[in-house]
């Protein structure tokens, strides 16, 4: 029961931020990649879902939008200099399929490629979950100023 407490409390400081809007709506694409029947859709769902999130309309173009959320998801979530640099490896393995369902009509998903998305979804949910965090935490830092 407390645990279900917490969840409801940490769902209710989202709810109240005035900074949660891309954190609810990411969610939502994150959920709509779990409930339909089209893997390609799903995956492309599940990608949007990190972009809104990690994405920045104004990329410098030296850099590229993959590059820079790849880099921004690896120091977000990475614990160690290893997984950051498994976690970069890996972001851009995801966006090489994403790409090729976007840019070229990629018909279907292989083995690795369906072990990608899941990979994506994941990696998805804890970005929510530290943004959440994040969230969290000013408002705690609010509250105490008040």
């Amino acid at each position: 029961m407390t645990e279900i407490i917490e969840i409801l409390e940490r769902i209710g400081v989202v709810l109240k931020s005035s900074d949660s809007k891309n954190i609810m709506l990411s969610a939502r694409w994150l959920f709509d990649s779990y409930c339909g029947h089209d893997e390609l859709l799903n995956y492309v769902q599940a990608a949007v879902a990190i972009e809104i999130l990690l994405g920045d309309e104004e990329v410098d173009a030296n850099i590229g939008l993959t590059s820079l959320m790849a880099n921004r998801c690896a120091y977000l979530i990475a614990q160690t200099p290893q997984a950051r640099s498994n976690l970069l490896k890996s972001f851009r393995e995801i966006y090489k399929v994403r790409s090729k369902i976007v840019h070229r009509g990629k018909s279907r998903l292989n083995q690795k490629e369906v072990q990608l998305f899941h990979m994506l979804q994941t990696i998805t949910q804890v970005v929510i979950n530290k943004e959440q965090q994040l969230l969290e935490r000013a408002a705690k830092i609010d509250a105490e100023r008040d």
